[in-house]
């Protein structure tokens, strides 16, 4: 991660200019971003990487891996600056949240509260999936492949967005999703663009006719579920996922392990639990 965080920064600078000369908080937009990005644990970035040493075939070079492992990664980091405001986070990744950190700062200014911090945060998470096309643009394959790739981007990431409507949207009304629902969303909101996307990407990329492969395709999505119910269950347990331990029990967050809870809870202890 160390390794990719360095390159980001590096691409970064190019648009210090930008950011100085057509940001009002000046440098601390790019300082914040920045320090968002290195504080990531790496697994889209490192996944990259990762099947480009285990599968056999054409490799990709250097300066590609790094190109499609920093856009996992930048794009990852954007969509959770807008997560955070979204489940009114003030906690992630050991650090105050985007929209946390503006609110707390202009505290004494605000006219409404909370909706500069939230604001400011959309503005920032746009501003990085402007810059983050860059890097796919950067990527040197043929026009015809980068076409086909570009499209499944679009199209994960169309998923991706309105699963995560769907959390939103259970999470702040009194709906219970079953089971096979809160999956479909994990699915879609972490499994498919954690661990299926930047794989099957990296095999696309080489020529490798594994990204077809279903096998391949189910084991990588089931990973991933498991994935998200490990965090769950940590963020329930402790607060080692950087975030208020907790959080999403008391928030109503439709997660798994809440769901289960409800199951096995009378309804006065769970009421207890959440307060």
């Amino acid at each position: 991660m160390a390794k990719i965080v360095k390159f980001i920064e590096q691409y970064l600078a190019e648009y210090k200019d930008i950011f100085v000369d057509y940001s009002s908080s000046k440098r601390e937009f790019l300082i914040l971003y920045k320090d968002f990005v290195q504080r990531g644990k790496g697994v889209r970035g490192a996944s990259v990487f990762l099947t480009d040493k285990i599968f056999k075939h054409e490799k990709l070079s250097k300066t590609n891996l790094y190109y499609l492992a920093a856009f996992f990664e930048l794009m990852h980091s954007n969509l959770l600056i807008h997560d955070d405001f979204m489940y009114e986070y003030r906690l992630t990744r050991n650090a105050k949240t985007i929209n946390f950190y503006f609110e707390s700062k202009f505290k004494k200014e605000l006219k409404k509260l909370q909706h500069l911090g939230n604001s400011l945060a959309v503005n920032l998470g746009d501003t990085g999936f402007f810059l983050v096309f860059d890097f796919f643009n950067r990527i040197k394959t043929s026009h015809t492949w980068k076409k086909k790739l570009f499209y499944n981007f679009t199209s994960e990431y169309t998923k991706l967005s309105l699963a995560q409507a769907d959390d939103v949207f259970f999470g702040q009304t009194n709906i219970e999703p079953n089971h096979e629902t809160i999956k479909r969303v994990y699915l879609h909101k972490t499994a498919r663009y954690t661990f299926v996307l930047p794989v099957i990407s990296t095999l696309y990329l080489r020529n490798n006719y594994f990204y077809k492969d279903q096998l391949l395709i189910r084991i990588l999505e089931n990973l991933g579920v498991l994935f998200q119910i490990t965090d769950d269950l940590i963020g329930f347990l402790s607060d080692q996922t950087g975030k208020d331990k907790g959080l999403d029990i008391r928030v109503s967050n439709k997660t798994i392990v809440r769901y289960f809870l409800i199951r096995e809870l009378k309804n006065l202890e769970f009421k207890e639990l959440t307060k």
